[in-house]
């Protein structure tokens, strides 16, 4: 699971995607939580101008937080998933276009291996 794009099914009913790495809070006490480095919104929005078709949206989650990385503890995710092609290529598309950003090589590594 860790080191690759997932999306998190958060409690609250929103989605997210980003570079997921489980991680341990106190070594040896099992007391892990879920980090997602470069945590994005996924959202639908209405095309313009039509009231049926509907785009993909991504905005940043925790936009103010100091190094893109969160935590969130496992109890308030519901599920984990691999994103669908169309969508691993719109996260990577955004993060080539600089909307996605973060300075974590382990993101820009990830992000360069789902590209092959």
């Amino acid at each position: 699971m860790s080191n690759s794009v997932r999306i998190l099914k958060l409690d609250t009913g929103d989605d997210v995607i980003g570079v997921i790495n489980e991680v341990e809070l106190a070594e040896g006490k099992g007391n892990k939580v879920i980090e997602l480095k470069a945590p994005h919104y996924i959202m639908m929005k209405p095309k313009k101008d039509t009231a049926n078709e509907f785009v993909l949206g991504l905005t940043p989650y925790a936009p103010y937080a100091k190094n893109a990385s969160i935590a969130f503890i496992p109890a308030h995710i519901v599920s984990i998933c691999d994103p669908n092609d169309d969508l691993l290529k719109e996260f990577i598309r955004r993060f080539d276009e600089g909307v996605v950003r973060t300075d974590d090589p382990t993101v820009k590594q990830v992000l360069k291996e789902a590209t092959h």
